[in-house]
């Protein structure tokens, strides 16, 4: 007697996101499409319009069977495409009736567009042979239904790298997981070398050395007779508080720009009693602030 096979458990409610992205050739969908892979999207690039029904069914079957599987595309399409300017309504209408999409469209003033191309010495896509106005003349006569029709529009003439990031992370939120920064402290001693991987690295050799004291040379910066030591003196808890004030300050500034790891290392001689004790007491006063840490202790050896 064979056995059949038994068919894949198919997973309910299951769909993909699309965001298709279009625009003017100079206007930044490079820039863009790398932002949204940042952001967790799976890109493609200079995709033809008539291929898409065929590469969202594809993502659409393996996400049916595998909840991990990708559920957020972005795609870019243009007017290379010597068929865009007859496929891109009619696929796209037909999709939006099975799929959540959105159409973004980069634009930006002629003049900047030429001075961009200007920069970068390449011709334009649609007259390789003409003046580079012949081709945004000619691609903005294309893409116009679609400007008219597009979800979101995005004029990138004022707009440098990290201000479009920022606008495009802000208007797909929704479709966006924690994107919460995440921070390592280190404690380390300078006699093994600095941890290759510290964005930061705050050097407290200055600090009293709980090592020369006779009882507490054997001990660590974990216990607590050492902490104390390290914090009765006042240079300490100077430090204490411009360091505090100024990572807050950064790991603040880190998370608007969209850092997504964040390592800050402390350093004392041996890794041991001081770099130890700060890191734990750093741990302490990130967490209060609802801040996630996670710490390592280099040179530790418990």
């Amino acid at each position: 007697m064979t056995r059949t096979k038994s068919k894949p458990k198919v997973l309910q409610d299951t769909f993909i996101q699309l965001v298709i992205m279009t625009g003017y050739s100079g206007s930044g969908k490079t820039t863009a499409i790398q932002a949204l892979e940042d952001l967790g999207f799976f890109c493609t690039d200079n995709l033809p319009v008539k291929l898409l029904p065929v590469y969202l069914n594809e993502f659409h079957a393996q996400k049916r069977f595998n909840v991990q599987a990708v559920d957020k595309l972005a795609v870019v399409l243009d007017a290379r495409d010597r068929f865009f300017y007859r496929d891109f309504g009619p696929i796209v209408r037909e999709l939006s009736r099975k799929f959540p999409l959105k159409v973004l469209f980069l634009k930006s003033r002629q003049n900047v567009l030429v001075g961009r191309y200007k920069a970068s010495r390449r011709r334009h896509p649609l007259s390789p042979q003409g003046s580079v106005i012949e081709g945004i003349t000619l691609e903005q006569k294309i893409l116009a239904p679609v400007l008219k029709t597009a979800d979101k529009i995005i004029d990138t003439s004022d707009l440098n790298v990290h201000e479009l990031k920022q606008l495009l992370k802000v208007y797909f939120q929704y479709l966006i997981p924690d994107q919460s920064l995440q921070i390592t402290l280190v404690s380390f001693g300078y006699k093994r070398g600095l941890p290759i991987q510290a964005d930061l690295v705050l050097d407290v050799r200055f600090l009293p050395n709980p090592y020369f004291v006779r009882e507490l040379g054997p001990k660590t910066g974990l216990h607590a007779s050492v902490a104390q030591y390290v914090f009765k003196y006042k240079t300490t808890s100077l430090f204490l508080k411009k360091a505090t004030s100024l990572l807050l300050f950064l790991i603040d500034e880190y998370r608007k720009e969209g850092k997504a790891y964040l390592t800050i290392a402390v350093g004392c001689t041996g890794g041991k009693h001081r770099s130890v004790a700060m890191v734990e007491k750093f741990k302490q006063i990130l967490q209060k602030e609802k801040i996630s840490v996670t710490v390592f202790h280099r040179d530790l050896k418990e």
